[in-house]
């Protein structure tokens, strides 16, 4: 697959899953106007062109390296599946290093990294906050640090 149909299968993805939350939440609400207490719906997409675009070029990073499957986004959290063929320690290094160059560059979310094997089996997930990235990119954290922090999350 070329980079030009990666993207576009993501932009379509992505494209999907905002025109699927706007229609559970139009299904939520029903027929009322009314929100009395004036809750919001924290799963709805909440992306700038500028954050799309972030996300889009992290997902062509992340790809490059492990193959990415899809991703769902939400209104602070990015949720992409990639393919795993070897164990969380291999991942978290190409997980964090393209994530941390995606904030560095200006992507605020944070991400929960879906890790799926050959037989569409869940391996693992990892969480990556942000503000870690921000440290290790900064110099404040070293490489070490910053990986730990990421292996602390699996599950």
């Amino acid at each position: 697959m070329s980079p030009g149909q990666t993207s576009y299968r993501r932009r379509r993805v992505l494209l999907s899953a905002v025109s699927v939350s706007a229609v559970g939440i139009a299904g939520c609400l029903g027929g009322s106007d009314e929100n009395p207490e004036g809750d919001s719906n924290d799963d709805e997409p909440d992306l700038s062109s500028e954050q799309a675009a972030l996300v889009d070029s992290w997902l062509d990073a992340l790809d490059a390296e492990r193959e990415v499957r899809g991703f769902r986004v939400f209104s602070d959290e990015i949720l992409p599946e990639y393919s795993t063929d070897g164990s969380p320690e291999d991942d978290i290094p190409v997980l964090g290093r393209t994530y941390a160059d995606a904030v560095a560059d200006g992507l605020d979310h944070v991400t929960m990294p879906i890790a799926m094997n050959d037989e569409d089996r869940l391996e693992f997930m990892i969480y990556i906050y942000p503000e870690w990235a921000d440290e290790y990119t900064s110099g404040e954290i070293d490489e070490t640090e910053y990986f730990e922090r990421i292996e602390e999350t699996i599950h």
